[in-house]
């Protein structure tokens, strides 16, 4: 009864300490931040390339600008938007269904300009 009770317990720590491996390239990397300055009217892009099921976290830190976050899809379809304090961090986090390119459009907020930074936190398989 010992016995099989410390293989109940290893299994059990072995299934909640695997990742599945979310296959993530593109402009951006994980965990290192990229500094950038936003014109009037002028966006900025990244292009990524992200496997299904995937969940994307980052932000972009509005230090002289006030930003809007926008995810498109390679059909050019608007799939998230993010906008929220005028300056500071802008947290966003995006849901990707399917394996494709994607484009994380960074533009400023009305008509300003300034500079900005943006960071990929982390990507991570969903949870089913």
């Amino acid at each position: 009864m010992k016995k099989l009770f410390q293989i109940s317990l290893a299994l059990l720590i072995c299934s909640c300490t695997t990742e599945s491996k979310v296959n993530f390239s593109g402009d951006l990397e994980i965990g290192i931040e990229k500094e950038s300055t936003l014109k009037q009217e002028t966006a900025e892009s990244y292009q990524i390339q992200v496997d299904s099921n995937a969940f994307i976290t980052g932000y972009v830190n509005q230090k002289t600008v006030d930003v809007v976050v926008k995810l498109f899809n390679e059909d050019d379809e608007e799939i998230g938007n993010i906008d929220s304090p005028a300056r500071g961090l802008e947290h966003f986090s995006f849901t990707i269904d399917k394996t494709k390119n994607y484009r994380i459009e960074v533009e400023p907020f009305k008509e300003e300009s300034g500079d900005y930074s943006i960071k990929i936190n982390a990507v991570e398989a969903r949870a089913n």
